[in-house]
């Protein structure tokens, strides 16, 4: 029985001020779009800030407190599937909350330069930015950003292999580029090494090293599937983490650093699909 856990939604970003370009997920689906110039964001938003109508006269900003409005343009910007653009059912990456493309609607920072000015880290900071495995280019991804939105990212999340995972993962975290406050990655049940047969999930030691060169970096989540033979088993077995059972089927485990505090947990009790 395959299990999945459930899911936040993921991001699409607007890589430049006023020229919003959705990325979907996984990029397949999607050409590769070309860097725009560091240097675009800072002289609009400096044009922005100089030369912008107060809008005084707007109910949405004379009558509606700053909080509210915040909350009521992070609903306007939060990603959506795309349905038009569903993923093939045997691929990989299709999966519960993942069946279709994701996008943005970015008219919203069209509206007026105030506007604008608000809600521009909004996208960056209220949607997850996914990653699956060699389907996408982190570095490539986070390049397009401008220094103050990498600034602003939340929530990066990998679905990765194994063996990326041991392998090429210490060397993405260590992308200066990309500065999330929050990292999950999720290893499915045919990630894990020879999940064909019964052995005991193993990880390697030494796949976090990378993770002391995210300077902004909180938490770290590690998610764990498997199959339902295999549930009961230990499913992590790394010698620095102290493991600790909260209860059954579920592992939280916490490595000890000064800055950032990481936390891994898995919890297999949100598994909602059999097959």
């Amino acid at each position: 029985m395959a299990t999945f856990s459930k899911r936040t939604r993921r991001n699409v970003i607007l890589p430049s001020p006023l020229a919003p370009r959705n990325v979907i997920f996984p990029s397949p689906f999607a050409p590769e779009p070309r860097p725009l110039p560091s240097s675009l964001a800072p002289e609009l938003i400096a044009q922005f800030l100089a030369d912008h109508d107060k809008q005084d006269q707007c109910p949405l900003f004379d009558r509606i407190p700053a909080e509210v409005r915040n909350i009521i343009f992070i609903y306007a910007l939060l990603s959506y599937e795309d349905l038009s653009v569903r993923f093939p059912d045997d691929a990989h990456y299709s999966r519960p909350e993942y069946r279709h493309a994701s996008r943005i609607d970015p008219r919203l920072l069209q509206a007026c330069r105030l506007i604008y000015l608000e809600t521009r880290f909004l996208p960056v900071m209220a949607d997850e930015h996914v990653f699956c495995r060699y389907a996408s280019n982190p570095a490539q991804y986070f390049a397009r950003l401008s220094e103050e939105q990498k600034d602003h990212v939340d929530r990066v999340h990998f679905f990765t292999q194994q063996y990326y995972l041991e392998g090429e993962f210490p060397r993405i975290c260590a992308l200066p580029n990309m500065r999330p406050r929050s990292l999950k990655v999720t290893l499915r049940h045919g990630d894990w090494w020879n999940w064909e047969s019964n052995n005991p999930l193993r990880l390697k030691d030494g796949w976090t090293v990378g993770l002391k060169n995210s300077k902004r970096l909180q938490e770290v989540i590690l998610e764990l599937e498997t199959m339902e033979r295999d549930k009961e088993q230990p499913p992590i077995r790394s010698t620095p983490l102290p493991i600790v059972y909260t209860k059954k089927s579920t592992l939280s485990a916490t490595v000890g650093c000064s800055a950032p505090q990481v936390t891994l947990s898995s919890n297999a009790n949100g598994w909602v699909r059999a097959g």
